[in-house]
């Protein structure tokens, strides 16, 4: 495999994982938010 092909491949991994840590970040937020909700 040429260091072209795999930095062209790992550029895409690196934005899926950036759109997955997003989702993730922001599900983790609500989740939070519903834990602090019905600790109170």
């Amino acid at each position: 495999m040429t260091t072209l092909a795999w930095r062209f491949r790992s550029s895409r991994k690196v934005g899926n994982i950036s759109r997955m840590r997003l989702s993730l970040a922001r599900s983790r937020v609500s989740f939070f938010n519903g834990q602090l909700m019905s600790t109170r």
